[in-house]
């Protein structure tokens, strides 16, 4: 029995290590709160949801993942030679929503919110600065799509250089089922007329 648990201990070691070395990204590491729901991270760390999360809303609510078979991870984020400042990230956001068609949860994903800057950011080569914000204002127009393409996101953010790139992606959940993940983009032209 003693050396069955010195060999688990040296195998939780060996594994620990090769995370480190192999630079594994942790996911969900989210602190539970007291009633055994979550908060969705605002550091911009990833969050896969997985059935049976309990999301703590913004209105308080708690909101019961049921199924998320529909959930694509999109993998690691593309690299860049800059991390995007942690400041600038928006607050997490799970808003909570309810009318006749169902019982919705919008979940802003900053994970994904930071894969669209650094696609962007990496396509760059020293052409020049981009401007962006990590929020669409409501009062710009905006596209969004609901499959992860770079290809379609840098068609989409072609913009002067004086305009500022809107970015953000959002979980969508309906009646406790992962719907989809709305990539949105808009471009602010009205930046370039207050500088």
């Amino acid at each position: 029995m003693r050396r069955l648990k010195f060999v688990l201990a040296a195998v939780l070691i060996l594994c620990a290590a090769y995370i480190i070395a192999a630079k594994i990204e942790q996911v969900n590491d989210t602190p539970v709160n007291p009633d055994g729901s979550i908060n969705i991270p605002s550091d911009g760390s990833r969050y896969i949801p997985v059935a049976g999360d309990v999301i703590r809303c913004d209105d308080g609510a708690n909101y019961a993942i049921l199924n998320t078979d529909l959930y694509i991870d999109c993998g690691p984020l593309p690299s860049i030679t800059q991390e995007w400042p942690e400041d600038h990230l928006p607050k997490g956001e799970a808003i909570h929503y309810m009318d006749f068609s169902g019982d919705y949860l919008f979940v802003r994903n900053l994970y994904e919110t930071r894969r669209m800057v650094n696609t962007l950011c990496s396509q760059e080569k020293g052409t020049g600065f981009l401007h962006i914000r990590l929020t669409v204002p409501e009062d710009i127009s905006s596209d969004a799509f609901s499959l992860w393409d770079s290809e379609r996101l840098i068609v989409l953010a072609d913009a002067d250089r004086s305009d500022t790139i809107c970015l953000e992606a959002w979980d969508m959940f309906k009646n406790g089922v992962y719907y989809k993940t709305l990539y949105e983009i808009g471009i602010d032209r009205r930046e370039a007329e207050h500088e």
